[in-house]
This record gives C-alpha cells, sequence and structure tokens, in this order.
C-alpha cells in the first residue's frame, strides 16, 4: 500500500473532512466506526492498494522440436506450466525463436491457442522481450537454449551440462 499526500491549495481543510472529523452519536445499526479522530487531518491522502507480486512466467519452447512427439510433449507441459500461472492469478507469455510470442495472457485460452498451432504457429518478431519477467520457464530438447532459464523442462534424452535446475521427461504421456 502506497500513502499519497496531496495539499489543499490554500491549507485549510475541507468540509468534508472538517465534518467527518466530528464525533458523533451512534444509533443500533449504524455501520460507522465508531471512534472518529480527533484532530482533522490537513492533507487529503490517497491510498493506492497494490495487489501482492503478481506473477509473471515467460514460457520458451523449442523452435524446431525434433519430432511431432516430442513437440506434443514439449506443448503438453508449457500448457501445464500455463495453467498453473493462471489459477493462481497470475500472467503467461509463450514465445519461440522465429514465431512471434503471445501477449501477456491472463486467460489460458489464447495460450492453447497458440500451443495448438505449435511447432508451425505464426511467424514474426522474436526478438528478446523487454519487459521484467520474474520467472523463464525453458522447454525444449535442446539443451542449449537452457542457459537464462530459472528452471527447464528438458524432453528425450539430450545430454545436459547446466547449473540451471531441469526435469527430464519423455515423449510419452501422462508424465
Amino acid at each position: 500500500m502506497r500513502s499519497v499526500f496531496l495539499p489543499a491549495a490554500d491549507g485549510a481543510l475541507t468540509p468534508r473532512l472538517r465534518s467527518c472529523c466530528r464525533a458523533s452519536r451512534r444509533s443500533p445499526g449504524d455501520g460507522r466506526p465508531g471512534r472518529w479522530r480527533r484532530r482533522p487531518r490537513r492533507r487529503l491522502v490517497v491510498r493506492e492498494y497494490e495487489p501482492p507480486g503478481v506473477r509473471t512466467l515467460h514460457i520458451v519452447v523449442d523452435p524446431a522440436p525434433p519430432t511431432d512427439e516430442v513437440a506434443d510433449q514439449i506443448a503438453r507441459i508449457a500448457a501445464s506450466e500455463a495453467w498453473d500461472c493462471v489459477k493462481d492469478g497470475g500472467r503467461v507469455v509463450i514465445s519461440a525463436s522465429g514465431l512471434e510470442p503471445t501477449r501477456e495472457e491472463r486467460d489460458v485460452w489464447p495460450l492453447l491457442e497458440w500451443l495448438a498451432r505449435y511447432p508451425t504457429g505464426p511467424s514474426g518478431p522474436s526478438g528478446p522481450l523487454a519487459t521484467n519477467r520474474e520467472e523463464l520457464i525453458v522447454v525444449t530438447a535442446d539443451p542449449a537454449l537452457i542457459a537464462n532459464a530459472k528452471r527447464a523442462w528438458v524432453v528425450g534424452d539430450a545430454i545436459v551440462d547446466t547449473d540451471v535446475p531441469f526435469e527430464r521427461v519423455g515423449t510419452s504421456w501422462p508424465l
């Protein structure tokens, strides 16, 4: 929560602040608070309530999976990660090199539509997204793509030499 103080133009109290600072008798069923301030404020206060850290998840998928089975597994894992984030109130972006990334979404359906077209989705700008990402997850069969991830999923038997925590999965479903 952040408080912003707005000074009055002439330093005087506004009529509303002056009237709300008076003590008054309460009647049964009155929903107003029972205690009133003894002194009125000389400055207006505006409070902005900010939600606690909303999670933003960026999922990077392998741009060129070796087989259709690997592509299906990558899409399943990405959909699962996206759903976990969205159901908790977070936002998700899915991208792959050479493919147009999704917008930052709070709804799972546009993300699933993007994954349904994967790996042959619409081509477009695929450079690094210039926004602050709290979490970067890579789902790939190519270990070279893991370098900047916070965590990763590796599909298949590729040899991985990294300090990034990762989970290895095959192409069968369920995991």
